[in-house]
């Protein structure tokens, strides 16, 4: 790269950076206009003055002039001002004489962005030149940070004095190397300028490190450093200089340690991100700093600013990303808020914690997205939680709102940025006119719709790795109970809130006396109690728009069908295990999902109500589930006999039939549901009973039942029509006993 005769060194360094950065990050070297920064901070265009141009002493700065800041590139494209395409704004030709010229603001604003943007830029601060490093462990500690960042990102911006590091006594023109001694940097002297009792370095090129050699000689230099060691610096005055354009810094130089020093992470640009700023200067170029001081004042002093979301299409959303802060300290740690709303009333939401290991702005990933209403305001901001104990004062870079009437650039008119230190707000853009280094990144996307995560504890496994919407999440086939689960919404909409709760029906236990909500365990752990039914609802207004449908595979049986909104999933009274479930959500009007070869959701044991009409006595009172109906030790006949389910599961299909062998008569035809079998009035006994299930019913269970016979007493059990009594021998049966089994469990 060359600048030609244009001062614009830091223009051409900075954007030639995040090309360096992009190549060693993403693999690509995007084509950059060097040029573009000059434009955007100068006062560049023919038509209307450029609201982002900068202030200098003597007005506005002017096109390819100096007058701009190290930090300027990689601070501006954090606050959203990207790099754009060499191809749409090139390098003025020739080289050797060519300046920028003025363009109107239409055609500037119609440049071709580039697909690279500036997400965090670290800074290392430079030491005052009374505050040198002086061990040669001290000088290796500076230089081993910039390496690390030199490697980790690629290449790093620092500055120096053009007239004194590349020109005699200090820059061997043989061997391309470079050193200024601490020593050149007396009070007084051409390096140093001293401002409100401070020594500064003076600093008037800017270039980038890409590389380093740690066997680089001593000797190499005009007067030796006391230490190999030299890091490959890129200059900006093009091939002909130097070594290809490049040369060798010693790490013992002056800048090394009193230049400040600036690394790029960079990514790639997508459509529909935007970035939310109150400020639009680089910190430094802007100058302008709100300083605290007691240390123990400023932990839990909270800087925010708010912002009014965009308006998206009815089929989008717009969501916060991450947020972006500047700390002009390296240590500070922070929380992350937000909240809907003004900045100084209400609740803020935590959205974790960030410590910045080096200065700079940086952008923080949120690690949940938040959706953000159309046209609303929302406040993001940090809660400082400790300082580096060398800390004592936080200096707060700020940008000073002007409208441009004053003569004061750049153009800053909006703004909402809020301290509360000491417990109490301030509205620093109203109160002091300045604005925070505070930014939001968002993007537009296709709105989804919500979904549910879940996951069940298994036996022998543990938890199962979540799964979501309508898939499997347990074991089938392995015998294996399920004794636990949590489940969570996920992608809620901006304009749907609520929760989904669940309730579990647990061995021993039966139902659970509280709900869980949204990941909260429903069911039991380390207790190895199956889970034999559930049931879940939607609340708030996702539940106007939204059913909630789920099922389980219960152990033999397997799939049941689909149940929905509080109706239970799963069996009871039946001692058989949930195994897997299945659960997802369906807008309300579309089809619920099909079920298998089982339709019904839910299955328990059928009540069974009988009663029995007893010679001398009538009619008995039934009684259920393997209870006697009848007498015994009494010699009385049973002469009829009255037997019906109850509790059936909803959707399962069938009942009982039954018949009875009576004295005269012989068998009688079957009849169900509490009909009349046998005789009354007569004076005919009973001699045997058949009984039998039908439908669905008996795809599960087993009706078993037993006869007290005359000098006989109590028969064995039998099942499923087999004939209970005696046939063909004139013995009356005097009681009965009946009951529902399910089929996988033992006879009574």
């Amino acid at each position: 790269m060359n600048q030609g005769i244009q001062n614009i060194c830091w223009s051409f360094t900075g954007t030639d950076t995040i090309a360096t950065s992009s190549l060693s990050q993403l693999g690509t070297t995007p084509s950059l206009s060097p040029v573009y920064y000059d434009y955007l901070s100068a006062d560049a265009f023919t038509d209307t003055i450029n609201p982002l141009a900068i202030m200098l002493n003597n007005g506005l700065r002017q096109l390819s002039t100096d007058g701009n800041t190290l930090d300027y590139v990689p601070m501006m494209s954090v606050q959203g001002y990207d790099p754009v395409t060499a191809a749409s704004l090139p390098q003025p030709q020739p080289v050797a004489t060519a300046k920028d010229q003025k363009m109107s603001q239409i055609a500037f604003n119609q440049l071709t962005k580039a697909n690279v943007h500036v997400s965090d830029s670290y800074k290392l601060n430079g030491f005052a030149p009374n505050q040198l490093p002086a061990s040669s462990s001290a000088i290796m500690n500076r230089v081993n940070q910039i390496k690390q960042l030199v490697y980790q990102y690629g290449a790093v911006q620092f500055g120096l004095e053009a007239e004194i590091s590349l020109d005699s006594p200090y820059y061997d023109s043989q061997n391309n190397a470079s050193y200024v001694p601490y020593s050149a940097a007396t009070a007084g002297s051409e390096l140093v300028t001293t401002y409100d009792n401070q020594e500064y370095l003076n600093q008037d090129h800017e270039l980038q490190i890409v590389g380093y050699d740690d066997n680089y000689s001593a000797n190499n230099f005009t007067q030796s450093p006391g230490m190999n060691g030299a890091f490959v610096v890129k200059n900006t005055w093009g091939t002909s200089f130097g070594i290809g354009g490049y040369f060798y810094l010693s790490y013992a130089d002056i800048y090394v340690a009193g230049s400040e020093i600036y690394a790029d992470e960079v990514a790639t640009t997508q459509s529909g991100e935007k970035t939310y700023s109150a400020t639009n200067i680089s910190p430094e170029a802007s100058g302008y700093y709100y300083q605290l001081s007691e240390s123990s004042k400023i932990v839990n002093t909270i800087f925010a600013n708010t912002y009014t979301s965009q308006t998206v299409g009815t089929n989008q959303v717009e969501q916060l990303n991450s947020i972006s802060a500047y700390m002009d300290q390296a240590g500070v740690s922070v929380e992350l808020l937000y909240k809907t709303g003004a900045a100084n009333s209400g609740t803020y939401t935590q959205l974790g914690t960030y410590t910045f290991t080096d200065a700079g702005y940086q952008t923080i990933p949120l690690s949940n997205a938040i959706s953000l209403p159309n046209n609303t305001t929302y406040t993001v901001a940090i809660q400082i939680l400790s300082l580096p104990s060398s800390c004592t004062t936080l200096n707060v870079p700020v940008q000073c709102k002007s409208d441009g009437s004053t003569g004061l650039y750049p153009v800053m008119t909006t703004g909402n940025s809020w301290s509360k230190y000491s417990g109490s707000w301030t509205n620093l853009s109203s109160t002091e006119r300045a604005n925070l280094y505070l930014g939001a990144n968002t993007d537009v996307e296709p709105l989804q719709s919500p979904s549910v995560s879940y996951e069940t504890q298994v036996q022998t496994y543990g938890w199962v790795s979540p799964t979501y919407n309508g898939q499997t999440n347990g074991t089938t086939g392995l015998a294996l109970r399920a004794e636990a689960l949590k489940a969570s919404l996920l992608n809620l909409p901006s304009n749907l809130s609520g929760n989904i709760q669940y309730q579990a029906y647990v061995q021993g236990m039966g139902w659970q006396s509280t709900t869980a909500t949204n990941g909260a365990i429903a069911g039991t752990v380390g207790q190895a109690k199956r889970m034999e039914a559930f049931r879940m609802q939607l609340t708030g207004s996702i539940a106007s728009q939204y059913d909630v449908y789920y099922r389980a595979y219960v152990q033999n049986i397997g799939w049941l069908g689909w149940a929905k909104n509080w109706q239970t999933a799963g069996t009871s009274g039946m001692s058989y295990r949930i195994e897997a479930v299945q659960i997802q959500l369906v807008a309300k009007g579309s089809a619920a999902p099909s079920n298998d070869s089982v339709a019904f959701s839910y299955l328990t044991t059928p009540t069974v109500n009988y009663s029995a009409h007893v010679q001398n006595i009538g009619w008995q009172a039934p009684v259920v589930n393997g209870a006697l109906s009848g007498t015994t030790g009494k010699s009385l006949r049973m002469e009829a006999l009255k037997v019906e389910l109850q509790n059936i599961a909803s959707g399962v299909t069938g009942g009982i039939t039954y018949r009875s062998q009576s004295q005269k008569i012989g068998w009688q035809a079957w009849v169900s549901d509490n009909s009349i079998s046998g005789t009354t009035g007569q004076g005919l006994r009973d001699e045997a009973i058949e009984l039998k299930l039908t439908g669905g019913l008996s795809n599960y269970f087993n009706v078993y039942y037993r006869a007290h016979v005359q000098s006989i007493g109590w028969q064995a059990w039998v099942s499923n029509g087999a004939t209970a009594g005696t046939v063909g021998k004139g013995l009356r049966m005097e009681a009965l006993e009946i009951k529902i089994v399910p089929k996988a469990n033992p006879a009574p």
